[in-house]
This record gives C-alpha cells, sequence and structure tokens, in this order.
C-alpha cells in the first residue's frame, strides 16, 4: 500500500508499506448453539456450548431467565482461543435453586464489531424441574421437561440414603408423569430423572426431591396351622402365607420353646417368603413338649412381632395303682377356637393306625380297657 502527500502541486512524497491492513467483517457471526444443560446439585446448573470457528469472534454471552421472557446476562467469554474447535466450552451458573425453579438459557455470539444476531433468535434450553409426592405404597414423580433439544427417553433413578442412585426404569421422552410402584418402605425415596438427549451423546439430569410414601408392610402377619409330629423323630409346623402383601415377606422366621424352659423362645432358623412349613429335627418327642412361634420379617428388615404359640401333644402311657394302663397327653395350643376332640390311634399287627376312642377336647386321658 502506497501513501503519497504533494505540496500545493509543487513538491510531493511517498511511502509505501508492504503489510496489509486487515479489514473487519461487520456481518454476525454464524451463532454457537448449546449442547446442553444438567443440574449439578441444589445450586448449580452447568451450560455447555459449542466453540465457533470464526476468526473475528469477540465474545460469548450467556444469559438466563425463569420465564423465557425476560434474559438478564449471567457471564461473558472472552477467551479468543474459542476457535479452536476441540474445546469444550462451559460455563457453572452456582446462582440458583433448582429445587424450586426451572431455568431457562439462552448464547450470543458476538464479533469484534459487537455485532450479532438478537437475542431472541437463539434457542433457549431449560432444565429438568423434579418434583414428588408420596401416595400408598408408591411415590409419584412428575417433572417439567429438558427444552432445547427432542429427548428420546428418560431414566428414572431412586436413592435411599440420598447418595448412590440405581436405575429402576426407562421411559419414553415424551413422558412427565412417573409412578414408583415399588416404593413400599415407611422411609425417604429420593429421585433424579436424566434426559438423553436424541441424537446426541449428551445427557441432562434433574434436580433431586424425595418422598416417604405410606406403608403398610408392618401390618404383615401370618397364623400358624399346626405342629404335628411326624415319624416319632421330627415336628412339623406350618403357617398361612404373611397377609396382606405376602409377596414383602422377606423371611419367616422360626422360634421354639420347651417345657424345659417354658416361655422362653430362640430364634432357630429362618426361610424364605416361598417356604411356609419348618421340619425340626432337634427334638425328643417321646419326653419334651415344644412350643413354636413365627414371625414375618417383611422386605423393609422389620419384624412384625411373633404368632399365637402352637405345639407338639406329649403322649405318654403310665400304670395306676391297680395296675391299669393311663394314657395322657399334653393339651394342643395354638387354634383359636380350641380342639373340638382328641382321636386315639393303635397300630395294628399290620401297621396300620386305626381310631379306638375318641373324647372331648378338654380331656387329656384315657383309661386304657
Amino acid at each position: 500500500m502506497t501513501l503519497k502527500v504533494t505540496n500545493e502541486g509543487l513538491c510531493s512524497d511517498s511511502i509505501t508499506k508492504l503489510n496489509f491492513i486487515a479489514a473487519q467483517n461487520n456481518q454476525p457471526i454464524t451463532p454457537s448453539e448449546i449442547n446442553y444443560l444438567t443440574v449439578l446439585d441444589s445450586n448449580a446448573i452447568r451450560i455447555s456450548w459449542q466453540p465457533s470457528s470464526a476468526t473475528n469472534l469477540n465474545r460469548f454471552e450467556l444469559y438466563r431467565s425463569t420465564d423465557d421472557k425476560n434474559y438478564n446476562l449471567i457471564y461473558t467469554d472472552t477467551n479468543t482461543h474459542n476457535s479452536t474447535l476441540n474445546l469444550q466450552l462451559a460455563f457453572i451458573d452456582n446462582n440458583v435453586t433448582t429445587n424450586q425453579n426451572r431455568y431457562y438459557y439462552k448464547l450470543q455470539t458476538i464479533n469484534n464489531c459487537n455485532n450479532s444476531y438478537p437475542l431472541d433468535s437463539s434457542i433457549s434450553h431449560a432444565s429438568i424441574l423434579l418434583t414428588t409426592e408420596p401416595d400408598t405404597m408408591s411415590n409419584m414423580l412428575s417433572w417439567l421437561p429438558y427444552i432445547g433439544k427432542t429427548i428420546s427417553q428418560y431414566s428414572i433413578y431412586r436413592s435411599t440414603d440420598g447418595l448412590n442412585y440405581d436405575l429402576i426404569d426407562e421411559i419414553a421422552g415424551t413422558e412427565d408423569f412417573y409412578i414408583d410402584s415399588t416404593a413400599y418402605c415407611p422411609q425417604e425415596y429420593s429421585y433424579k430423572v436424566e434426559a438423553q438427549l436424541d441424537s446426541s451423546i449428551y445427557t441432562s439430569e434433574s434436580n433431586n426431591d424425595a418422598s416417604v410414601p405410606t406403608s403398610f408392610v408392618n401390618q404383615i402377619t401370618t397364623s400358624i396351622i399346626r405342629s404335628t409330629v411326624v415319624d416319632n423323630n421330627s415336628i412339623l409346623t406350618e403357617w398361612h402365607e404373611g397377609n396382606p402383601f405376602p409377596e414383602l415377606v422377606y423371611y419367616y422366621l422360626i422360634y421354639k420353646s420347651s417345657d424345659k424352659d417354658p416361655g422362653n423362645f430362640v430364634l432357630i432358623d429362618s426361610v424364605n417368603n416361598s417356604t411356609k412349613y419348618y421340619l425340626d429335627r432337634d427334638v425328643d418327642v417321646n419326653a419334651t413338649n415344644y412350643q413354636y412361634k413365627i414371625e414375618v420379617e417383611n422386605i423393609c428388615q422389620q419384624r412384625t412381632g411373633l404368632t399365637d404359640l402352637s405345639g407338639n401333644i406329649l403322649l405318654q402311657g403310665k400304670l395306676d395303682d391297680m395296675n391299669n394302663s393311663r394314657l395322657e397327653w399334653t393339651p394342643y395350643k395354638g387354634w383359636k377356637e380350641g380342639v373340638e376332640r382328641y382321636e386315639i390311634q393303635k397300630q395294628d399287627e399290620n401297621g396300620n393306625w386305626k381310631t379306638i376312642k375318641s373324647v372331648d377336647g378338654k380331656t387329656h386321658h384315657m383309661e386304657e380297657e
């Protein structure tokens, strides 16, 4: 470039410079788009956006709103190296309350002439706001969905300690309501929802929210059907399945006492909820009367109380002063309605048992004729 100066047409001089002057392009830069935003905790949201390859990039301006109408500038990024496309540009907004509000964000891309497309033309992105409500044996979840990208699916996560979350379900990206019908226990369940952005590697998490359902698992009980001697060497105890909600029984606990230490019931074993009987082989049925109680332990690891007792009948033969045979037995306990009658059976020479006498339920002896 050459500059020539002339003085009233008489004298002149010139200077030549070989360097070029770069004229700035005043046209707005193609806007960079927000990649995603995600809730980090109750007071933080991370916003990530695409870099720009424009050589006349001056800055990015990030705006926030709570109504998608009135936006305020919250961050300016003047890093001139943003044109490096492999950078991940992001800002963490710590001036939010994510459990109470959803937040909208817009990004402006501004050139060196302070020119840009209007903010209204930028695509807004909004965080997910999750709320939960307790229900009977369940919790209800609803949320304001992610805005800014199409969502392919929502993943539902649950925690019982507020720290460690487990995936419990995945639903369509068009849904904004979910019922957790497996929240059985009377405890706090925490939830968060994660949106999978369609055709993208990015996801967006909601805030965390918690509810305590109305629970009836502590009302699950059972009752003993009977305790009976088997093969003269063991005692079989059977009981009804837990009620209500038998599927929520975790274990049945078996307690045992004897006439050697009456009333002192000791836990001897447990069985899973598909088993409703117990065969006790650690017995001496010819010399001892045993009692049993059953207790339900539900899936919330609550024990709901012991049943009424049930026990074996201890039968013994004696001789009276006249050398006559006399059978005596301990009364059967375990039926609320009591015993209607006792049938005395005798084994014949072929090994078959036959009833030889029947007495009322209040009689506990028989004189052998």
